[in-house]
């Protein structure tokens, strides 16, 4: 697997001139693939999950433990597959895709898939989940009618909202922890990106001031 291993003997130095740690980095290559493969995350347990690109262009899905791999396909997925986040419970979120249909959620726990797709009356076109917690709590975003990406959260059987209020081109939750804290990241009238934290019923935008053109959370 590409774990990045440190080792405590070797350091360099940053581009602020501070030291760095320095780590051994090893290539994930999914033997399939043929136009790529990328790592997505890992978890508490090492495991590790990403996708690896078909001849025909399509992300397939992949479980890496152990130094294995795993096929992640979700059976009405005739195109693609894409895992988009784990926890530490192995349950793993992402989107599939079948041809002449709109990309929908699923969620893979205890060797069952089962889909995840916002009921909203807006909902639009596609479901992407982003991230689970070890609650099962679930982030992610969805196409509207207009096109833009809206934030939700899923807890339990209830799908939340998540739009953060300074948002006119979309919002994107990335992330959650076991706190239910979210992050993500919203566009502005002018498309330009800007970091949020969603924290007990409050958001907070971020924005580096080295950043030239928006930042993502």
């Amino acid at each position: 697997m590409a774990r990045a291993q440190m080792l405590p003997s070797a350091t360099g130095a940053g581009p602020d001139g501070t030291s760095e740690a320095a780590f051994e980095f090893e290539t994930i290559q999914h033997p399939s693939a043929v136009q790529g493969t990328f790592v997505q995350g890992i978890n508490d347990r090492g495991q590790a999950i990403g996708a690896y690109f078909d001849a025909n262009g399509y992300p397939q899905g992949f479980l890496y433990q152990n130094g294995a791999f795993s096929v992640i396909r979700y059976s009405p997925a005739t195109g693609a597959t894409q895992p988009s986040g784990l926890n530490d419970r192995g349950q793993i979120v992402g989107w599939y895709y079948s041809q002449g249909s709109a990309p929908q959620g699923f969620l893979y726990s205890g060797g069952m898939f089962s889909t995840i797709q916002v009921p909203f009356p807006n909902s639009g076109t596609g479901t992407f989940p982003s991230a689970i917690n070890n609650l099962g709590q679930i982030v992610g975003s969805y196409h509207d009618p207009g096109g833009l990406d809206q934030g939700f959260l899923k807890t339990g059987g209830r799908f939340i909202l998540i739009a953060e209020p300074g948002a006119v081109q979309g919002t994107i939750a990335t992330g959650i922890n076991d706190e239910g804290q979210i992050v993500g990241y919203y566009k502005d009238a002018t498309f330009q990106p800007h970091g949020f934290l969603y924290s007990n019923g409050k958001f907070t935008s971020f924005d580096d001031p080295l950043a030239g053109t928006g930042y993502y959370g």
